[in-house]
């Protein structure tokens, strides 16, 4: 944000920090307000990846076959990123009118029926 003061890395010893210079409410609720956003984005990134790693895990048991990965198979699980792959490929069909893909059918298994 542009209410953040520039910061110096190389400030001496004994100088005022440039965040405590800020006065004006506006400018530290705008402060206060990024790195919040920050933090949020950071945990939704976090939480994603871990929606990730729960298909990739089961990758083998929702039809994934191992033709499909990025690079070789070097671990017994998918990579996230190969879920990722799969997922961007198959997310138009996967959920379209029918619903049954394998994606759909690893979250609700009647559906597999």
């Amino acid at each position: 944000t542009l209410a953040m003061p520039r910061l110096d890395r190389y400030r001496r010893k004994g100088l005022p920090d440039p965040l405590a210079a800020v006065d004006d409410k506006d400018r530290q609720r705008r402060i206060i307000g990024n790195y919040e956003a920050f933090e949020k984005m950071a945990m939704v990134g976090n939480m994603a990846q871990g929606l990730l790693q729960l298909p990739a895990l089961e990758a083998d048991g929702i039809g994934y076959e191992p033709t499909k990965y990025l690079r070789s198979r070097s671990q017994q699980v998918m990579s996230e990123d190969s879920m990722n792959y799969e997922l961007r490929k198959t997310i138009k069909w996967g959920i379209g009118p029918n619903g049954s893909g394998p994606i759909p059918c690893f979250i609700n298994p009647m559906l597999a029926s």
